[in-house]
């Protein structure tokens, strides 16, 4: 139990996912939310706070990190070549929101909403037009 007083805020906020988080995400973070630096101790930081810092924690990983990334380095003599790539993870990404949301909720405040809308014109005999009145 005496390590847990010394953990920072930087290292709680790390330890919730798996994703790599850049400085300058978890810096906004602490400055949306009041924070005053990553080597903060949590036990100087209220339970709210430190809530709604991992909400929105959630929130980056589920928007800009992707699910899984590979990288293919090539090499012969003076040249090299890299490719890298990146695959998201809908369900993963999908519950890290579901989980911002409820820490949300719980400090009553507003959740995430995605802004996305699918429209289905369904089966039909006549093809679609929409000049047609």
């Amino acid at each position: 139990m005496g390590d847990t007083i010394k953990l920072t805020i930087e290292q709680y906020l790390l330890g919730k996912t798996g994703y790599d988080i850049d400085s300058s995400a978890l810096q906004s973070i602490y400055v949306d939310r009041g924070i005053p630096s990553g080597s903060t101790l949590v036990c100087d930081i209220e339970k709210k706070t430190r809530d709604l810092a991992t909400a929105d924690l959630y929130l980056r990983c589920a928007a800009a990190t992707p699910g899984s990334s590979t990288s293919i380095r090539e090499k012969d003599g003076d040249w090299s070549h890299e490719k890298t790539g990146q695959k998201s993870d809908a369900w993963g990404k999908g519950k890290l929101i579901d989980l911002a949301n409820k820490l949300y909720a719980k400090w009553g405040e507003d959740e995430f909403k995605e802004k996305t809308k699918v429209v289905a014109f369904g089966f039909g005999r006549k093809p679609y037009n929409p000049f047609n009145n």
